[in-house]
């Protein structure tokens, strides 16, 4: 899996731009902070799956003052060419009332070309929130297995539902909600008990390249293993009618999937609390690695590798290290500065091109 090139109009402060890339050798985008880098991660994204950054509002997309944003590219998957395009649309609507930003996106299937992605905000995926380590663990999985999104939507949906009865319930149960609630839980129950089997599946593949990884980035014997941390004992159902009392006085959900944690420890010190922050950092990378590695693994070719800002986050010879472990597959990483000779890396040198 590779991407040939790609054009850039109009997006973020990037005007006009073509980038090559080649098929092997790792791609160094560098130059000093606030030019634009990162754009051209976040077009490729947007060109091969459809997604901004997590976080990221479709208008701020837009350059300033423009209308509309274009992204085309080529892919290559084995031996057929692909050519895709992004364009985003701001749509003036009637009344004043604020314009609606479009994304049109043709040519290109979702789950045909993948990607694995790395940015300073998955840095925190270790000493963050846990909804980080819930949003990592399934978005891994929409990488490996697509039709996954039909269940997390559906039970996103249901758990809105069961929430909004719950807070006009007002902590005390009638008897005209009992029936309306035990809806709620008949669909919650098994959509919620199968993201958390897929989720622990995944973990255990994890677990099987997370430790030696990290004992090559860090350059250490500490040990790294993964748990998950469920927020009520299974079957769901159970838990769920174990938990109602307690969700109509707080008028939530409070267990399932939306509520469970990925536990990391470090030679049997919890990472999230009790780690160093280089070695947060360096857990982070290696766990982004280990999708790596499951989806090269699963589809018997490497996905592209797309490091945002890794400098800022790791050091030269930790670098050189992953580019190591992802020796053969196409390497895209934004950098303040080289970080390898050019007979090894193709350095672009942001400025210039843009």
């Amino acid at each position: 899996m590779n991407i040939e090139f790609i054009v850039i109009k109009n997006l973020r402060s990037i005007k006009s731009l073509k980038l090559q890339f080649p098929s092997s050798t790792p791609t160094v985008i560098y130059g000093k902070n606030g030019i634009g880098k990162t754009t051209v991660l976040e077009a490729i994204e947007l060109l091969l799956k459809g997604e901004t950054f997590p976080g990221t509002p479709r208008g701020a997309l837009l350059m300033s003052d423009e209308n509309e944003a274009l992204v085309i590219g080529e892919a290559r998957y084995k031996d057929t060419t692909f050519n895709g395009k992004v364009k985003i649309v701001k749509e003036k609507m009637a009344f004043n009332r604020e314009p609606r930003i479009l994304l049109e996106r043709d040519g290109l299937k979702d789950d045909l070309i993948k990607t694995v992605l790395f940015t300073t905000r998955d840095s925190l995926l270790v000493s963050g929130p846990a909804e980080k380590r819930r949003e990592f663990l399934d978005k891994s999985l929409l990488s490996l297995k697509p039709t996954l999104n039909y269940h997390l939507n559906y039970f996103n949906k249901a758990l809105r539902q069961r929430n909004i009865l719950l807070k006009q319930i007002g902590g005390r149960l009638k008897e005209d909600d009992k029936s309306t609630l035990t809806v709620w839980n008949d669909r919650l129950a098994p959509s919620g008990e199968l993201i958390i089997h897929e989720r622990i599946a995944l973990i255990n593949k994890l677990n099987e390249k997370v430790c030696s990884l990290y004992k090559t980035i860090s350059a250490t014997n500490d040990r790294v293993n993964l748990d998950y941390e469920l927020s009520a004992k299974l079957p769901y159902s159970d838990a769920l009618l174990k938990a109602q009392q307690e969700d109509i006085k707080k008028g939530m959900t409070t267990v399932g999937p939306h509520r469970d944690d990925l536990k990391i420890t470090i030679e049997n010190r919890d990472a999230r609390s009790m780690a160093s922050r280089g070695e947060q950092r360096s857990i982070a990378i290696s766990l982004i690695l280990s999708c790596y590695e499951i989806l090269l693994d699963d589809f018997k070719d490497q996905p592209i590798l797309l490091l945002d800002d890794l400098t800022s986050e790791l050091d030269k010879e930790r670098v050189l290290k992953i580019l190591e472990i992802t020796n053969g597959s196409q390497t895209l990483i934004t950098s303040t500065a080289p970080i390898a000779p050019s007979n090894s890396t193709n350095n672009i040198f942001f400025e210039e091109v843009i």
